[in-house]
């Protein structure tokens, strides 16, 4: 099924050149910082929901205490989805690249911090807290690429861009899934900690790569242009 999505997406890049009015320009996949909000949000649409997907699996795995400690392991996770959103929301205006690496940074920390104790016989109670600060820096990206984009692009281009983020996290998300989960399967034989430890440093390499992509992004920072807009109009 992935194979054959990849064929028709192809198709569909093919048609969308020649057709006089296409869906989405694909002039607008040249600009720089479209092209980076697109990539980072597939990286972080990977880490969103494959992290959503493998935390419960891993608490069965640690605590052995059936649904409720997934639900344990979930809870802050979730928790910090929602508090990372609400920073970044705040935030973002004044300082939208800087959030965006430190999100990374967060994400790839905590996730790293899973991979070590997995290996471990930590108290689980540790777990939560880095499942908290892994939700975090998940919810700190979340809304940090749509900005940037929208910036680099004229205001009747906006919504698509924005449409066009959305997509790529859950492309990001539906990919993602499916290939953390069957990592688990296919490292089974190593044993119940190597195999979810090999899950999470597959997710820090992942957050290595999305800080190098979010590094890239040129031109003023969001308050910036902002600014600038406000000043123009006056």
């Amino acid at each position: 099924m992935l194979i054959g999505s990849l064929l028709l997406f192809i198709g569909w890049i093919a048609q969308e050149r020649k057709h006089p009015d296409p869906i989405i320009s694909p002039r607008m996949m040249k600009i720089r910082n479209v092209t980076l909000a697109n990539m980072s949000a597939f990286l972080t649409g990977v880490l969103m929901y494959g992290a959503i997907a493998v935390f419960p699996l891993y608490a069965l795995a640690v605590t052995d205490g059936g649904a409720v400690s997934s639900a344990r392991f979930l809870l802050p996770l979730t928790l910090g989805l929602s508090t990372g959103i609400l920073l970044s929301g705040r935030m973002i205006q004044r300082v939208s690249y800087t959030l965006a690496r430190a999100g990374w940074l967060v994400a790839g920390a905590s996730f790293a911090a899973v991979c070590f104790a997995s290996f471990f016989a930590l108290p689980w109670v540790l777990f939560l807290f880095f499942a908290f600060f892994a939700g975090t820096g998940i919810g700190i990206l979340v809304p940090a690429f749509l900005l940037p984009a929208q910036n680099a692009v004229s205001e009747a281009q906006q919504a698509t861009v924005g449409g066009m983020i959305q997509l790529s996290r859950n492309v990001g998300g539906a990919i993602g899934i499916p290939l953390i989960t069957s990592m688990l399967g296919i490292s089974s034989g190593w044993g119940r900690s190597s195999s979810y430890g090999a899950v999470f440093l597959v997710l820090v390499i992942l957050s290595f790569l999305g800080f190098l992509v979010g590094s890239r992004f040129e031109g003023a920072a969001a308050a910036d242009t902002i600014n600038e807009s406000k000043g123009q109009s006056r």
